[in-house]
């Protein structure tokens, strides 16, 4: 159950991208509020900008210059130091991609754990590798992983993969799951599997922003919010 605190909203947001001369709008005055414990589904067809607004949410991009927002915990991110929005993307969020981005000279478990060692030094790695390691086993045991622990990437099937990927996102305990199209490169039956993942997480407690296209998945979700032309629509 969702309470009624926002823990990430979006204001007035546009991006328009330049393909040479030609200028493409995909954000037009965009605006989103999620609650804490909210599961929100951002539904759209193919190009309508979802995936460019939660890239907007989690700064892998910014918004066009303007008088657009996005604000977290009650900090908006444009007044933020460039440390603060890194610490932002590494540890209050978590991603999961359609194609899961895992490095493949990695095992499992060091991808699991990787977020956890972004911007420590050497004296730090030794004081938290052995939790973060058990932390990381441990996730992978709960996602059924427990017998992939040395296997790396090409060796699993892309429901496994997608696990190791959520997994990821989860190794640093963020309070919000930014999920694009999670279940978008899977067989319906895995894809539900990853779901039900999805689902068991925001049972916990956690806020999860998912953009899909499939509107049988988005009813899973707390709250579906529409794209159209550029613009949110609840």
């Amino acid at each position: 159950m969702s309470s009624t605190q926002t823990i990430l909203s979006a204001s007035r947001l546009h991006k328009t991208y330049h393909l040479g001369r030609v200028e493409v709008p995909v954000l037009q005055d965009a605006t989103i509020d999620v609650r804490e414990g909210e599961w929100v589904a951002i539904l759209g067809a193919s190009g309508s900008g979802k995936s460019t607004l939660l890239h907007l949410l989690g700064d892998l991009d910014q918004p066009d210059a303007g008088d657009g927002q996005i604000v977290f915990d009650g900090r908006k991110l444009g007044e933020m130091s460039r440390s603060q929005r890194n610490a932002y993307r590494n540890r209050s969020v978590g991603f999961v991609f359609q194609f899961y981005h895992l490095l493949p000279e990695l095992n499992v478990v060091e991808n699991t754990l990787l977020p956890g060692l972004v911007g420590i030094g050497r004296l730090r790695y030794y004081q938290v590798i052995k939790s973060l390691r058990e932390r990381a086993t441990e996730l992978l045991k709960d996602f059924g992983l427990g017998h992939r622990l040395k296997h790396r990437p090409r060796e699993l099937s892309g429901g496994e993969r997608q696990r190791v990927a959520i997994a990821r996102a989860l190794i640093n305990q963020p309070r919000v799951l930014l999920a694009d199209e999670p279940t978008g490169n899977l067989d319906e039956h895995t894809g539900a599997e990853i779901l039900e993942l999805i689902a068991a997480q925001h049972r916990s407690g956690l806020s999860i922003v998912m953009v899909t296209h499939d509107r049988s998945l988005a009813e899973r979700a707390d709250r579906v919010v529409e794209l159209h032309d550029g613009r949110v629509v609840d």
